[in-house]
């Protein structure tokens, strides 16, 4: 690990599932590479019906507050490389002071979403996309 930030984390991941450090890089078609800091296996997520693998780029805290909308863009196209391989990738940009983001390609460029992390009734960890009508329906249950 390179920081107590990720050493945290590494130790929460550990309470819950499998998981890897920094497993690969990824090269996007536009010479981008990306090493994610992590690879979460079999992982539950709404909107698939069976767990998969869930990359996480994890960030200091405070940096979705500090962040400038150019090192904002610059991250975001740098872990948009996993999607030229791999276009089902599953990828979270996190925090410890913030709920994390998922990230999505969109036509033009990638963007996030807003996810959470939460606790089934079966006690469980589940991946959540908030704005999602799944979310939603679970959230009022």
């Amino acid at each position: 690990m390179r920081s107590r930030n990720e050493a945290r984390f590494a130790a929460w991941l550990d309470t819950w599932c499998v998981w890897e450090y920094e497993p690969f890089a990824y090269r996007g078609d536009d010479g981008n590479e990306w090493l994610p800091d992590y690879r979460l296996f079999d992982v539950s997520v709404s909107w698939l019906k069976h767990p998969t693998t869930v990359f996480v780029e994890l960030k200091h805290p405070n940096w979705f507050r500090q962040v400038s909308a150019d090192e904002w863009d610059r991250t975001l196209h740098k872990i948009a490389s996993i999607f030229d391989s791999d276009p089902t990738a599953v990828v979270i940009l996190a925090e410890s002071e913030a709920a994390p983001m998922l990230v999505r390609r969109g036509a033009g460029k990638p963007y996030t979403v807003a996810a959470a992390w939460v606790m089934t009734p079966d006690r469980r960890r589940l991946l959540a996309e908030i704005d999602s009508a799944e979310w939603q329906e679970w959230a009022a249950a």
